[in-house]
């Protein structure tokens, strides 16, 4: 479960390890509005969870995973959030760059965030130190 982390496993495995916590900033393009954000990534070789903590509310894992695209690797989740005593669910698709510390990309939700029923923008995070 946890082996694969470990030198020369790591190799072995080829994953990105991007576990830990990460600063995030999210733009819905609604509003153009940035918030900051924190992020949590907990990762096994076989499984991987996100849970954020934004101003619009918090969001858990439904289901994630980590696919390679050509040569880019990429971290796709789908996520239930839930703000001010509702829910709504969003799905993240991000780029893993700069040798697992930097990822971007974009989300999409079915929340009300300006009165329209569907919400996306872009999602930047970079790894703390």
């Amino acid at each position: 479960k946890w082996l694969w982390k470990y030198f020369p496993f790591k190799l072995l495995a080829g994953l990105p390890q991007i576990e830990g916590e990460w600063e995030v900033e999210i733009v819905n393009l609604a509003d153009g509005k940035p918030q900051k954000s924190k992020m949590k990534i907990n990762q096994t070789y076989f499984s991987v969870s996100i849970e954020t903590d934004a101003e619009r509310g918090n969001s858990k894992t439904i289901i994630g995973d980590l696919v390679k695209l050509n040569s880019t690797w990429r971290l796709i989740w789908t996520w239930e959030s839930i703000n001010e005593g509702s829910s709504f669910y969003g799905t993240t698709m991000l780029d893993i760059k700069e040798g697992e510390q930097r990822m971007e990309g974009l989300y999409f939700t079915n929340s009300r965030v300006t009165g329209s029923i569907c919400t996306s923008g872009k999602f930047t995070a970079k790894k703390f130190d």
